[in-house]
């Protein structure tokens, strides 16, 4: 993959080739959101701290996918490959996605979002906020800092989804916002220096 923000040259035809001949998170995503079966993102783009920014929104990720930031040259288990800036934000809206080893900076808004179908595995990233509106998701080891809004945002479709063993912290309104009913959190995460609240319930019956 390259830094570049380019579109898929033919989607579907089993390549991830953007339109500037090199496959780019954009064309990647694309791709593999058009072909069956479980398809692995890696990342080997030069540099030591290489930065994605998205000109325009990323699309929504339909399919089964790895997006493995953990393939990067030095990766040591601090994540290397940023995507940043107000398009940088990822919707999963298929399910048995991984994402791991990745670092993203949304300036509007969450970088992750776990919608509609469920069932994907969130780990060992840095994560300008993450809303949870879908279930059984595997949510653990994530450094979630910095959100213009919560930390991690429950939603009534949360479900039996994990949240385990992340550091929540730093971000602008609440490090975990129960916008939800019902939903009990039985894991341990450490919750800190969030200026404003660490935990904010809206719903009932939450714990």
């Amino acid at each position: 993959t390259s830094t570049a923000d380019d579109a898929d040259a033919l989607i579907g035809d089993g390549s991830a080739v953007s339109l500037n001949g090199k496959v780019t998170l954009r064309s990647a995503i694309q791709e593999a959101n058009s072909l069956s079966g479980r398809q692995i993102i890696y990342f080997y783009i030069t540099g030591t701290t290489p930065t994605i920014q998205p000109l325009t929104t990323l699309p929504s990720i339909t399919e089964s996918v790895i997006l493995d930031g953990t393939t990067q040259k030095g990766y040591a288990g601090t994540p290397l490959v940023q995507v940043n800036g107000s398009s940088a934000a990822i919707d999963i809206s298929g399910s048995g996605v991984t994402v791991q080893g990745l670092s993203v900076n949304s300036n509007s808004g969450y970088s992750l979002t776990l919608s509609n179908i469920g069932g994907s595995t969130i780990v060992n990233n840095r994560l300008a906020g993450i809303k949870i509106n879908s279930p059984n998701n595997n949510v653990s080891n994530n450094y979630l800092a910095n959100s213009t809004t919560a930390g991690v945002e429950l939603t009534d479709l949360t479900g039996s989804s994990v949240l385990s063993n992340n550091i929540i912290s730093a971000n602008a309104t609440a490090g975990i916002l129960f916008n939800s009913s019902n939903i009990s959190l039985s894991t341990e995460n450490t919750i800190s220096n969030n200026p404003n609240n660490g935990i904010v319930i809206t719903g009932n019956n939450n714990s």
